[in-house]
């Protein structure tokens, strides 16, 4: 039923690639296609998209892909400020897929198997929960633009940290923690709300438990590797009220 009309869209799809071709050879779009579901989550290196080939090449042929609305890129953005584009480093980006259903398709998964999973595998779900809360925004925006994705990172050897999703709402920008699971580490929201108090200090985490808002008070270590004091509200909602 459900999953044989998820694989004839998946493999239409991969044939009306062919509209592309005058530039990149189908078989490179198609590789690209089926790839972008496996790195879900992660920042993207042309290697993981398709070895063997030219970066400039895998570039051009994501633009495509971006284009016709089968990839959704989330780019890096250092948050100091309003609009977060403006900031953006478009060399440093993650990618979602255009359905998770279809994402897992491709990835050979069955959504009844997914369902019979606990609540600790589904820690090793991360990806799919990070496509679930993506898809929800791009659907819940009023803007008939579309929707521009941001993530927050910092890569220092003593504070490292990444936060999924910075939004820009009014004039205040929020930082979205997705965690599969019911709980996780809070170290790179710590470090992000650190830097970024000032502009907002309430941030929102989803995940699977209930409802709360808590007031966090916690020591981390700033980019000089001192511990300094870090205080703000968290926001933990549910992964279904993502769009809420």
């Amino acid at each position: 039923g459900a999953m044989n009309a998820q694989t004839s869209l998946v493999e239409s799809y991969l044939d009306d690639l062919s509209k592309y071709t005058k530039k990149h050879p189908l078989v490179r779009l198609q590789r690209i296609f089926r790839s972008i579901p496996g790195i879900i989550g992660n920042r993207v290196k042309y290697v993981n998209l398709s070895r063997d080939e030219q970066s400039r090449d895998i570039r051009e042929a994501l633009d495509l892909l971006v284009i016709a609305g089968i990839t959704i890129p989330i780019f890096h953005s250092d948050a100091t400020g309003l609009p977060l584009s403006a900031e953006e480093d478009r060399a440093s980006f993650k990618l979602l897929f255009m359905d998770i259903g279809l994402a897992m398709r491709v990835l050979g998964h069955d959504w009844s198997e997914m369902q019979l999973l606990s609540d600790d595998s589904l820690v090793n779900e991360g990806p799919l929960a990070e496509q679930f809360v993506g898809q929800e925004l791009i659907a819940s925006s009023s803007s008939r633009e579309r929707v521009n994705l941001n993530f927050w990172k910092r890569d220092k050897a003593q504070s490292s940290a990444e936060v999924d999703y910075i939004l820009e709402i009014g004039s205040k920008i929020f930082a979205v923690e997705v965690k599969a699971g019911p709980s996780g580490s809070m170290r790179s929201l710590h470090q992000f709300m650190l830097k970024n108090e000032k502009l907002n200090d309430l941030s929102l985490r989803l995940h699977l438990s209930k409802p709360t808002l808590t007031r966090v008070s916690h020591s981390v270590l700033n980019s000089e590797g001192e511990g300094v004091p870090v205080n703000y509200r968290l926001l933990s909602l549910p992964l279904y009220m993502a769009s809420e």
